[in-house]
């Protein structure tokens, strides 16, 4: 079979189909990933027994800039004043190391503090979480508090 090489002439016709199908797939993931998030909010089916809630996350970086500087007693009294009292069900709490890039900085790696909660799925829930957030970047001067979360089904 031979080799098949397309002129310059008929090379730019092929390349502009190749790339118009290529965008035209990168809209459709794009679309399908959207509306997978999108509809990921009302997943949760709960068996009989079970209870509908929301598994959330929030990821405190201890650093100030790439400065270790939130001490655990600092961040201690950050639990015992702000989480404790907008979450008085309870969390979990794990200490680790992080490691992100804040907007065109370098990497920094630092000590994380990563709270764990389930909780209501109403919006007082996301109210209370967003609260915990907007006051650790006020208290601690911090750029971000990722958070995360998602409806799950729990049995006690």
């Amino acid at each position: 079979m031979p080799f098949n090489i397309l002129s310059p002439d008929r090379a730019r016709p092929a390349l502009r189909s190749i790339l118009r199908r290529a965008r035209l797939g990168a809209v459709i993931m794009v679309t399908a990933v959207s509306a997978g998030c999108a509809t990921t909010r009302e997943a949760a089916v709960c068996a009989a027994g079970e209870e509908k809630m929301m598994f959330a996350q929030l990821f405190f970086g201890r650093n100030i800039g790439a400065v270790p500087a939130i001490s655990e007693a600092q961040f201690g009294s950050f639990v015992d004043e702000v989480l404790s009292r907008r979450f008085p069900e309870g969390m979990t709490h794990l200490s680790g190391t992080g490691h992100w890039r804040g907007a065109g900085k370098a990497p920094v790696r630092e000590q994380s503090e990563v709270v764990t909660l389930v909780l209501p799925d109403v919006p007082a829930s996301y109210t209370n979480l967003e609260g915990a957030r907007r006051e650790y970047m006020a208290r601690f001067g911090q750029e971000s508090v990722l958070m995360t979360y998602q409806p799950v089904c729990t049995r006690v």
